[in-house]
């Protein structure tokens, strides 16, 4: 993608690049420009050359467990800061409801009906998690930009999370992380072919959780409440903005990466939010402030969910 970063982060007044970079934890996104076979990019503004773009070609491995950026190596199951990988019995707890989305075909792949959270994981969730010594804290708990463990967050999406702990989250709760492609499918409207997951009107501050860095009245906030805007055809909310949302799909021009899909809630460039747009990342980075989870099911609810508290499903 001609060196571009999934990151709108030009500078403003008295905010140095660098330091913004640093405090984001940002990288660049996958190298290559050209649209995957398996995704489609809109026709439209948004699907301008200047959005971040990463291609894939096949899952990332789907391994339990918990795992740390430092020095592991994919496949190898790694200690939380240093401890024991925690073992014990598995506690499950309420979680979002979930949409149903009917499968089709999108380009050569032909998808089977899936159900994707209503909502992000919010910190509160995952720190249930936590609790339950399954999940590790986040890399930077208790940082500015940070959700997890800040009183008045507990409703917005977790974040500082790598695809291994948002991988152990899912599969705490008998899910899984959803492909870069099913991701796609459903907030493209499945064969409506939105540029934005709400149409193709572009982004507003009611429409999506973006430009907060940008917005004086919300400088330094971070991500929003989740649930907060941008409904999709079927009923999925915040896809756009907010946090990015790690998939199961590897980079296919770096393997070493896995995608993320639909912005978040610095990005000041509307290119970023539209349905196609992707990033990747490390899947041991667990420092930055743009990157949370949302759960995918192959099962309705009814059939994973084994408890009473668990919400009904969203048809």
């Amino acid at each position: 993608m001609n060196g571009q970063s999934r990151f709108s982060l030009a500078p403003r007044s008295g905010v140095g690049l660098g330091l913004l970079a640093l405090a984001l934890g940002c990288r660049p996104a996958a190298d290559g420009s050209a649209a995957p076979p398996s995704v489609v990019a809109p026709a439209g503004p948004a699907a301008a050359s200047t959005r971040a773009s990463a291609t894939s070609s096949e899952e990332a491995p789907p391994l339990p467990g918990h795992y740390t950026a430092d020095t592991a190596t994919w496949g190898e199951p790694d200690t939380v800061r240093g401890e024991e990988p925690v073992e014990g019995p598995v506690h499950r707890v309420p979680v979002t409801r979930m949409v149903r989305i009917e499968g089709g075909q999108f380009n050569a792949t032909t998808l089977a009906t899936f159900w994707l959270d209503e909502t992000e994981v919010t910190a509160s969730q995952y720190a249930d998690c936590v609790a339950a010594h399954v999940c590790p804290a986040p890399g930077r708990a208790g940082d500015w930009s940070a959700t997890y463990g800040v009183k008045g967050r507990e409703s917005r999406p977790v974040n500082e999370v790598s695809y291994f702990n948002a991988q152990t989250y899912c599969a705490w709760l008998g899910k899984r992380l959803p492909s870069a492609v099913e991701w796609e499918w459903a907030a493209r409207g499945r064969d409506e072919a939105r540029i934005y997951p709400w149409g193709n009107e572009p982004p507003t501050a009611d429409s999506a959780c973006w430009m907060r860095w940008e917005d004086t009245t919300t400088h330094g906030q971070g991500p929003c409440d989740v649930g907060r805007s941008n409904v999709s055809r079927d009923g999925v909310r915040d896809l756009a903005g907010n946090v990015w949302e790690w998939t199961s799909t590897r980079s296919e021009t770096d393997p070493s990466k896995v995608i993320l899909k639909g912005g978040a809630w610095y990005n000041d460039d509307p290119n970023r939010l539209t349905v196609s747009s992707a990033g990747s990342n490390s899947p041991y980075d667990r420092t930055a402030a743009s990157d949370g989870i949302r759960c995918a099911s192959s099962v309705s609810p009814d059939q994973l969910l084994a408890y009473p508290e668990a919400a009904p499903n969203v048809e």
